[in-house]
């Protein structure tokens, strides 16, 4: 009850007007001949053919309806495992008597030696993924993670791989950036006169 039924000489003007507008309708069938086939011809061909009786003597075939897939929850979402903080919780977690989680700021160096959120350590967004696969952030893991950027957005596909990707827990994106720290009488930290924090290597605030 309340379902759609598809005749062929219907799904064939569906197929048609696709065609006038540039959508493909052909399939390689991989047999090492390089031939290609009309799928959807194929596909309507599958049914049997009934006419309105259903006596089976012409007519066209009765095609079930097309269901939409089920939704996919955005890796973006809540329900797809992102999670953010504020600038404020990240701040009063890292006043937490070094409770607090550690802070990856995937801003260019250039920009990070501008001024950073106390303590944070830098791998630029552009070596992220090479940094992981080399171990630099083997000393993360297993911690709460907090990830940045200059507004947040950078830092939400940091979040994202390196949780979805790389396996990492407790990655959490921080809105709003170093922008939004700023904006909420934040301090930062001066790069240049910091310690630099150390990597599991002893090496200096990551950034190559």
């Amino acid at each position: 009850e309340g379902e759609r039924w598809w005749t062929a000489d219907a799904l064939r003007e569906v197929v048609r007007e696709g065609e006038a507008r540039g959508f493909l309708f052909r399939a390689d069938e991989g047999d090492g001949q390089g031939e290609e086939e009309d799928w959807m011809e194929e596909y309507i061909r599958r049914f049997s053919w009934k006419d309105e009786e259903g006596d089976g003597a012409g007519g066209d075939p009765k095609i079930p309806p097309l269901r939409a897939p089920e939704a996919v929850p955005s890796s973006y979402s809540a329900e797809g495992g992102f999670r953010e903080l504020s600038a404020e919780a990240l701040w009063r977690a890292l006043g937490e008597g070094g409770a607090g989680p550690a802070v990856l700021d995937i801003r260019s160096e250039a920009e990070f030696l501008q001024g950073r959120v106390p303590g944070a350590l830098n791998v630029p967004w552009e070596r992220l993924s090479e940094a992981v696969r080399a171990g630099e952030l083997d000393h993360l893991k297993g911690r709460d993670l907090a990830v940045i950027c200059a507004s947040g957005q950078r830092s939400a596909q940091a979040a994202v791989r390196l949780t979805k990707v790389f396996g990492f827990q407790g990655v959490s994106n921080v809105r709003g950036g170093v922008l939004g720290w700023i904006s909420s009488g934040l301090p930062l930290e001066d790069t240049a006169a910091a310690p630099a924090p150390r990597g599991p290597g002893g090496e200096g605030h990551l950034a190559r």
